[in-house]
Parts: C-alpha cells; sequence; structure tokens
C-alpha cells in the first residue's frame, strides 16, 4: 500500500508523473471468448462488491481483517480504513466499473509513457492499441450488456 509506506517509511511518489485510478480486469482471451457471460458477470460482481464498499466502509474493512486481509497491526487497518473512506483504494471506481473507453485509453498511454521517460519501462509501450483491439468486440459487448442490465 502507497499510503502505508508514506506513513511508514516516509516513501514519496514520482516526480512529474500524473497518475490515473484505473483498475483493469482481464481476462484470458479463451475464457473470454469460450464463457463471455461468466466474465462480464464476474466483472459486474466486482463492480457490485465496490459499491458494497463504498456504502458500508467500516463494515467493509472489518470483514476483510477477519479474512486476513489486513495485518493486525492498527496502523494497518487505520491505514486502510482511512484509504477506503478516501476513496483511495486501489480498485478505487469499481463501483462505476465500465468499457474501456477512448479517453481511458488515452490517459493509460500517457501514463506509459511517462514510465519510458522516468526509465522504469525499458521501451516504449503501445497500451492504447492493445486496450481498443478489435479481438475484444464480443466480450466487450456482452459486458456492455450485462452492466447495462443490472445498474
Amino acid at each position: 500500500m502507497i499510503e502505508l509506506a508514506k506513513r511508514r517509511h516516509k516513501a514519496r511518489a514520482l516526480p512529474d508523473v500524473r497518475t490515473y485510478d484505473y483498475a483493469f480486469f482481464v481476462a484470458g482471451e479463451k475464457f473470454a471468448k469460450d464463457y463471455p457471460q461468466a466474465a462480464a458477470a464476474l466483472a459486474r460482481l466486482v463492480r457490485d462488491a465496490a459499491r458494497y464498499i463504498e456504502a458500508r466502509p467500516d463494515e467493509a474493512v472489518q470483514k476483510f481483517a477477519e479474512l486476513g486481509g489486513v495485518g493486525s497491526d492498527p496502523l494497518e487497518r487505520q491505514v486502510y480504513l482511512d484509504i477506503v473512506k478516501a476513496h483511495r483504494t486501489s480498485y478505487s471506481g469499481a463501483e462505476k466499473l465500465d468499457l474501456v473507453d477512448a479517453t481511458t485509453r488515452q490517459n493509460v498511454q500517457k501514463l506509459a509513457d511517462s514510465f519510458h521517460a522516468l526509465g522504469i519501462y525499458p521501451q516504449k509501450v503501445g497500451v492504447a492499441d492493445w486496450l481498443g483491439n478489435s479481438r475484444v468486440d464480443g466480450i466487450r459487448g456482452v459486458l456492455a450488456a450485462e452492466l447495462k442490465a443490472r445498474p
């Protein structure tokens, strides 16, 4: 957790890098083709779980702790609760889960380009092309229908 590292070790963010709060869920191509309904239902369930966490942060963090997802250290629990309440978890925004659009592709490409400029990625990465590949149009349609049917 970045926030825990900041508080415990005085870690700092990378300079001059604009980050975007995106979470991507990627299915294997064969799975998405063979089981598009299951893949779409799973994505919707992730969205619904995020909505539950958003609506009941104290309860969600308690349940997460009971499952072993947060250590017994009180600082860890408090940091996690603070992050959840501030809408800054790694899957922040999942309650609004939707299809990858052109703006998302552009922003993720900018982030990849920033990482390349900083030397984190040794070569340029074509993220925007990968995210917009027409091979996934089939699952994209099934997912769009699933999310729309159960808003």
